[in-house]
């Protein structure tokens, strides 16, 4: 193999087992765990999207007449949170989702909770390794897949909530080792 001008590409240098590695993080170990309402604790769902903000920007410019702009940070919004999962039996969720649509005084709590992606070691599922705390929800959106004769899928409930922001807590476990949650080569 030869690099430009027929010179020879020089491979990479070996990074040893000691190198730090970091692998991404499965997306599909996670929990959710509300805490001011009827149905605190964990509940279970398919997906979570919506971990996010924005920060608006505020372009100034400075006298003088030149281009010498400056870019402020302004306020910051936050993305609504997305949660889906199979619909069920169990009313609670669908019940303080309805408090605030029809709002139903006394019944319409606000709630915080947590975003956690969690190791795919089982032993260390209760060590998440990083986690977003929500504050104040409360429902903005409601609803449920389409109901059809001819398909046998599932009913999907999709719920968007509202918050007043979110808090990222990082872990300082194992799980974030070198070899990455995984435990894979290098690990300890």
């Amino acid at each position: 193999m030869s690099g430009t001008k027929g010179e020879p590409v020089k491979a990479p240098p070996d990074l040893g087992p000691t190198a730090e590695r970091r692998d991404p993080l499965p997306a599909f170990v996670f929990k959710v765990t509300f805490t001011e309402v009827p149905f605190a604790g964990e509940l279970f769902f398919r997906s979570v999207s919506g971990i996010g903000y924005d920060i608006k920007t505020e372009d100034t410019r400075e006298g003088g007449g030149g281009s010498n702009g400056k870019r402020l940070p302004g306020p910051v919004t936050w993305s609504n949170l997305s949660f889906k999962r199979g619909f069920t039996q169990d009313p609670r969720l669908l019940e303080w989702c309805n408090a605030w649509a029809n709002r139903l005084a006394g019944q319409m709590a606000r709630t915080d909770g947590t975003i956690a992606l969690v190791s795919m070691d089982p032993k260390l599922r209760d060590a998440p390794i990083y986690s977003w705390k929500f504050k104040r929800a409360f429902p903005a959106k409601l609803s449920l897949s389409e109901f059809d004769a001819s398909k046998s899928d599932i009913v999907i409930e999709s719920l968007d909530l509202a918050h007043e922001g979110l808090e990222l807590e990082i872990s300082a476990s194992k799980a974030l080792s070198p070899a990455g949650p995984s435990g894979g080569p290098g690990a300890p």
